[in-house]
């Protein structure tokens, strides 16, 4: 699919539960946005991913039968929110602010598209 640039997660604390989501940062070699997340989701449909029924498009939610634990929401970087734990581990989202602010920065942002790996409920 590209190279990978960044790697980090995110945490997610509600009612007593906490949600770890993994987030890649990718880099697939196309300037525009929309062809870069294009490009990402043929490659995870290649692999057995398919949109998930009812979700708006953006960002786009893959689903795969072999991986019902897990969806993938697929964004390009330059509409990415710079994920946050809503101040439940203000070290990581600190951690993280600094990381997609450097991403922000680097020229050929467009070609880079978000994965975020969630648990399902």
């Amino acid at each position: 699919m590209g190279k990978v640039v960044a790697s980090t997660t995110t945490e997610w604390y509600w009612d007593g539960h906490t949600a770890i989501d993994q987030v890649i940062v990718v880099d697939v070699g196309r300037l525009d946005p929309g062809d870069a997340v294009a490009t990402a989701i043929r490659a995870l449909q290649q692999r057995g991913w398919q949109p998930i029924k009812g979700v708006r498009n953006s960002p786009v939610g893959l689903e795969s039968g072999s991986q019902a634990e897990a969806e993938i929401w697929v964004e390009p970087l330059a509409s990415y929110k710079i994920p946050d734990s809503g101040g439940f581990n203000e070290q990581l989202d600190a951690s993280n602010a600094g990381l997609f602010r450097k991403l922000h920065a680097q020229n050929g942002t467009g070609a880079f598209v978000v994965l975020t790996a969630s648990p399902t409920d």
